[in-house]
């Protein structure tokens, strides 16, 4: 009988244990990955000539704010500019959804330019930046069919926002070549 109180006992303490654990990690906010959010960002923008950017604890609580709305898409916030991604399974967190947005740059023409995310990322004129992560339980109706999964969804922003197209004027994306260098330094010796 002491036996079984005994393994009662230490099962049930371990369940609690990793059901904290569990938690913790689902509660987890961008600011304990401020580090890997900025190391990304600053390795990819001195391969492109920008200076690096610094963490603004502000912007990471409003990214949070819409993060935790679990909409996925744009948070249309005034003055920022802004990355989400979603996604689920083993493979898929920070490094996954920063990595997805660095790729954009093969797609990136100087000649031809487009708004990305990849774009965003390298503005040089962007100076903060702020990112949060919520996990979400998306439907295909919000815009990202996670299939029943829980998701993990990623929302960056960039102060002052980049990707400006002036609309209207003879070039639009006059700013791009000011902000966009046309090919990346090399990073090797």
């Amino acid at each position: 009988m002491f036996l079984l109180k005994l393994v009662y006992v230490f099962t049930l303490s371990l369940t609690l244990a990793l059901s904290a654990h569990s938690t913790a990690i689902e509660r987890r906010d961008a600011n304990s990955d401020m580090t890997q959010y900025i190391k990304i960002h600053n390795d990819l923008r001195k391969q492109w000539n920008a200076t690096a950017l610094i963490w603004n604890t502000t912007i990471a609580n409003n990214a949070q704010k819409w993060a935790n709305n679990c909409s996925f898409g744009g948070s249309g916030a005034p003055y920022m500019g802004e990355n989400i991604s979603a996604g689920y399974g083993k493979k898929y967190g920070l490094l996954a959804a920063l990595q997805g947005w660095a790729n954009q740059n093969s797609t990136w023409n100087a000649s031809n330019p487009k708004a990305s995310a990849f774009t965003q990322m390298v503005w040089k004129s962007t100076t903060q930046l702020g990112c949060a992560v919520q996990t979400c339980n998306f439907n295909s109706s919000s815009g990202y069919d996670a299939k029943g999964n829980s998701a993990l969804y990623f929302v960056c922003e960039y102060w002052p926002a980049g990707n400006i197209v002036n609309k209207g004027a003879a070039k639009p994306y006059a700013q791009f070549s000011t902000n966009v260098n046309a090919h990346a330094i090399s990073s090797s010796p």
